[in-house]
């Protein structure tokens, strides 16, 4: 078990869509969500999985967003993105959990351990 992630949107979303946010509780012992994770999500309608899902808080820690380094700044990646990646970047006994490729890019370039829906998935089962 992974001891703690900072995940964004997309995998939230589609478990959520899914039925399957259960699985997070599985697969990883604490979920943080950065303030623009959470600022994405609540985008939708209140009626959403998602955005009830992080309303709810039992499922994740909320941060605050960090500062965004120029080698994450430069690939020009979404705010949620660039922020999961700054976390990780700045300590090292996490993981990033991405969906969108380019920030997975980024995250293989810098050495940043992650996995996707998927693999949270598959972990949990």
């Amino acid at each position: 078990m992974i001891d703690y992630a900072y995940i964004n949107a997309s995998p939230i979303i589609f478990l959520a869509q899914a039925g399957l946010l259960d699985m997070l509780r599985f697969a990883l012992a604490e979920i943080r969500l950065t303030a623009a994770v959470e600022q994405e999500i609540r985008k939708k309608p209140v009626s959403d999985l998602a955005v009830m899902a992080v309303a709810d808080r039992r499922w994740f820690k909320g941060v605050p967003n960090p500062i965004i380094p120029p080698i994450i700044a430069d690939w020009g990646l979404g705010a949620g993105e660039s922020s999961v990646l700054a976390d990780c970047l700045g300590d090292p006994n996490t993981t990033a959990i991405l969906d969108d490729l380019a920030a997975r890019r980024c995250a293989n370039i810098l050495n940043i351990p992650l996995t996707g829906t998927l693999g949270l998935v598959l972990k949990a089962k």
